[in-house]
């Protein structure tokens, strides 16, 4: 009879030794979970950054670029126009053959 108790205290001890693994092991899953979302959420910061500063500087050459084009335009109107008109009717050739 103390075969049968042994086995049993053994394999309570077993199953207590497993429930305590799989409770190690649930802890370590939730503290990787938070230092996987924590990492997500910087990347996603940095991402948010750097968009936003392609976009400012986009913004500012844009703004720049159109300084530049309205200084051409005052400083040579004629010339401005003229191409401008040229390019018209180049494009209206090149689709009003269609």
């Amino acid at each position: 009879m103390s075969d049968m108790s042994d086995v049993q205290r053994d394999a309570e001890a077993r199953v207590r030794g497993i429930a305590d693994e799989i409770k190690n092991l649930r802890e370590d899953l939730a503290r990787m979970g938070s230092i996987v979302e924590e990492l997500v959420r910087r990347r996603a910061n940095d991402a948010v950054d750097e968009v936003t500063r392609r976009a400012e500087k986009a913004w500012e050459d844009a703004g720049r670029m159109s300084d530049e084009a309205a200084k051409v335009l005052e400083a040579n109107p004629v010339a401005t126009i003229g191409g401008a008109f040229g390019l018209g009717i180049l494009v209206g050739l090149l689709f009003g053959r269609r």
